[in-house]
């Protein structure tokens, strides 16, 4: 007959494996929950301090402007005069900021079908086809009715389930991988972009706007517009010379652009201030970062008392968070 304390002891030792169990698993999920929120935590500093950033860096572009009665280009001094302005990352946080004046390109709504050809066959494709794709993408931007509109379009109507081209200007990069002739041609077989896609993004924007800053716009964009091989080149060089002696590298007029590269016509789509400004910052504290990237147009009018409103007005605005083992200062 089993010995009553012999059952007693078995019965503690299971209650007590038990218990430890329950409390292992307790202490793991409470854990991770602490962790989780730790990170949760550690994102929303990120994302304020790049928003901090970024108000404070609109502030200075802001001033500037009004400084300078315009904006002819972006100054590679701005983001060394956040400390200036009152803002400094906390301790331990590091700061990453880019700008780059998006109207310095040409705006897609605005691209003509020989601009578009001739940009593609940069990238190496033949020119056959990137006439082929110029029409096929003017087509899936415009309606029958607009003069731009071109009339070789794919049928669309073929494809399973059909749809039709939407007639509006594209509203991402990778609407282009929808255009049927374009398949294969813009996005590889991973969805990665092909050189293709980087030369239109590179000579193209997204973004509306009325004037195409000459002062930003690369030799191939001046030569889309219009310009002379040789000027354009002599246009760029002009301002890489101006940047490394510490000059300003714009110009505010055709008199002073005629001054650089000679007699020139100046396209009637161009002008000499920025439109449009695309800000990326990226903020790091440890191998954990939040990304931010914004386009903004300078609008007319003063800046309001009492309230944050910087005369920009937000016609993009792009989050990502980042990891990197070993993100850079």
């Amino acid at each position: 007959m089993a010995s009553p304390r012999g059952a007693v002891i078995i019965l503690v030792l299971v209650t007590v494996v038990l218990a430890a169990s329950l409390l292992a698993a307790f202490i793991h999920r409470s854990g991770a929950d602490l962790l989780a929120d730790a990170r949760a935590a550690a994102k929303r500093e990120l994302r304020a301090e790049a928003f901090s950033a970024l108000e404070t860096m609109l502030a200075i572009v802001a001033a500037q402007r009004a400084a300078d009665g315009g904006l002819p280009a972006p100054d590679p001094a701005w983001p060394g005069r956040l400390a200036v302005a009152g803002y400094q990352p906390p301790a331990g946080f590091t700061l990453e900021m880019s700008i780059e004046d998006e109207s310095g390109k040409i705006p897609f709504t605005q691209a003509q079908p020989a601009w578009l050809q001739s940009s593609m066959e940069t990238a190496g494709l033949d020119p056959a086809t990137a006439a082929r794709l110029s029409r096929a993408i003017v087509a899936w931007m415009h309606s029958a009715g607009d003069e731009r509109y071109e009339p070789e379009a794919p049928d669309y109507s073929r494809h399973s389930p059909a749809y039709r081209p939407p007639q509006r200007p594209l509203l991402g990069w990778r609407e282009l991988g929808a255009i049927e002739m374009g398949r294969g041609t813009f996005f590889d077989e991973f969805g990665r972009p092909t050189p293709v896609t980087g030369a239109l993004r590179d000579d193209f924007s997204l973004h509306d706007f009325t004037r195409i800053n000459l002062n930003t716009a690369s030799s191939r964009v001046l030569g889309l517009l219009g310009m002379e091989p040789a000027r354009a080149r002599a246009m760029a060089d002009w301002r890489e010379q101006q940047m490394n002696a510490g000059l300003p590298g714009y110009v505010r007029s055709s008199a002073e652009l005629a001054s650089v590269v000679g007699p020139v016509v100046v396209p009637a789509q161009a002008g000499f201030n920025v439109a449009a400004l695309r800000i990326t910052v990226r903020v790091w504290r440890g191998a954990i970062g939040h990304g931010l990237t914004v386009v903004v147009m300078p609008a007319d009018g003063e800046v309001a008392r009492n309230k944050l409103d910087y005369p920009f007005t937000v016609v993009e605005i792009n989050e990502e968070a980042l990891l990197s083992p070993t993100p850079s200062a």
